[in-house]
């Protein structure tokens, strides 16, 4: 049943003494129509509204619109330095290998740029150059044959060979080392001697000794004397 016929049968009703007048019904059935109207609006509104709320409020925990800062990149503030290499032997010094073209010894970045003169490569058979490292400073030399490329490194504060020999140690250690410099009388305890190297046949360790203990290790080729003696 409808509002307007409800409002109707309760104005027919025998029980109510008053009968409204029909201006007055209609006066009434119109006002309860618009308050109904009314009611209808104001749901449909809060709903619309509860729904809006809700996809914003989705929108917001998905992070929706949200744009993520890129924090900016700090400077480095320290250089990282190269390490030098720390074995010697039984083909060179890291990077550096024994029968190198000087182009090829340049390229490393261990050696000072005269490597490079041609001028001085070309009027002498064997040369000696600075090895470097990162920040400049001299830890040794190298020397350069005409005929046969790198052939002799020799870095200052010797690092050690991979059978162990470092400076410091005594001539007995060095000669349970190595057995052919148990074989050198140093009168004493200084000199120098030599050691074939263990994996390269066309090598040497030249050991110097002060006090009877290493002060030097250098590793260069065996035949090379021709070359760069004198």
């Amino acid at each position: 049943m409808s509002l307007d016929d409800e409002l109707r049968r309760m104005f027919q009703d025998e029980r109510i003494d008053l009968a409204p007048t029909p201006v007055a019904e209609r006066a009434i059935v119109a006002g309860a129509r618009r308050r109904r109207r009314n009611r209808r609006g104001l749901a449909v509104g809060a709903g619309a509204l509860v729904a809006v709320f809700g996809v914003v409020g989705g929108m917001a925990a998905s992070g929706f619109g949200h744009v993520e800062k890129t924090p900016a990149a700090q400077p480095s503030t320290t250089t990282a330095k190269q390490p030098l290499p720390t074995v010697l032997g039984p083909n060179g010094l890291g990077p550096l290998q024994l029968g190198m073209t000087r182009k090829q010894v340049h390229d490393t970045g261990l050696v000072s740029q005269d490597v490079l003169d041609q001028q001085q490569a070309a009027e002498h058979r064997c040369t000696t150059h600075e090895l470097l490292d990162s920040s400049g400073a001299s830890f040794g030399t190298v020397v350069l044959s005409r005929s046969a490329g790198l052939a002799e490194v020799l870095p200052r504060n010797a690092p050690r060979t991979p059978e162990g020999l470092r400076a410091g140690m005594t001539v007995e250690q060095a000669g349970n080392l190595y057995s052919e410099l148990r074989k050198v009388v140093l009168s004493a305890g200084s000199g120098s001697a030599q050691t074939p190297v263990p994996g390269n046949s066309r090598a040497v360790f030249t050991v110097d000794f002060n006090n009877s203990k290493v002060t030097a290790i250098s590793l260069r080729f065996n035949d090379n004397d021709e070359d760069c003696s004198g």
